[in-house]
């Protein structure tokens, strides 16, 4: 083997370990790019929840404003309905 012949091998040999690397770290960007979308979806599944978690809140805080009132309104009833029986 002449000294071009060496050197073409050699290139070869280069361009091999230069094309692994360069695979693995196709398939680590991928696996980065999979982590990501993950993580994105994640986020959104957790401000999906939010969301609903404060539209329950706005619901739960209206009842209990309309159960007030309700109570309130049977107080009077009751008052009312002593001061008719102690007429």
């Amino acid at each position: 083997m002449n000294q071009y012949e060496k050197e073409i091998q050699a290139l070869k040999y280069r361009c091999r370990k230069l094309e692994q690397q360069c695979s693995r770290f196709d398939d680590t960007f991928q696996k980065q790019n999979q982590l990501v979308k993950s993580q994105d979806d994640m986020i959104q599944i957790l401000k999906e929840r939010n969301h609903y978690l404060e539209e329950h809140i706005a619901t739960l805080t209206k009842a209990y404003r309309v159960q007030e009132e309700l109570c309130q309104t049977q107080e009077e009833i009751i008052r009312q309905m002593r001061k008719d029986q102690t007429r």
